[in-house]
């Protein structure tokens, strides 16, 4: 295909791909959130620790997502309480990272 082509259907082209990266994301963090109510929390929690802890972003924000829905679960309340303080440094750094404003709501 000639270079032409691509300049002229590149625009078509770049949306085409953003569109389908967007559609990848929204059924991982559906699949996250399934994951997320079906796993023990304890399981959750140990895996994703880490990742908000030393993960880049958008990994950590994915992480931290999941962390959320788990905690959602009111049957996983105590687990979660149990591990706050665990949990805490790893979100208390996650907050002061550029990137992710749409996880700290500014």
């Amino acid at each position: 295909m000639p270079y032409s082509m691509y300049v002229l259907y590149g625009d078509i082209t770049i949306e085409v791909l953003i569109l389908s990266f967007l559609q990848v994301e929204r059924a991982a963090e559906g699949c996250a959130a399934a994951m997320a109510g079906v796993l023990p929390p304890d399981l959750v929690i140990r895996v994703l620790n880490p990742i908000i802890k030393t993960g880049d972003f958008p990994v950590n924000q994915a992480a931290v997502k999941m962390l959320t829905r788990t905690a959602e679960h009111p049957e996983n309340g105590d687990i979660v309480r149990q591990a706050l303080p665990d949990i805490m440094p790893g979100l208390l750094k996650v907050r002061g990272k550029p990137g992710l404003e749409e996880i700290n709501g500014d």
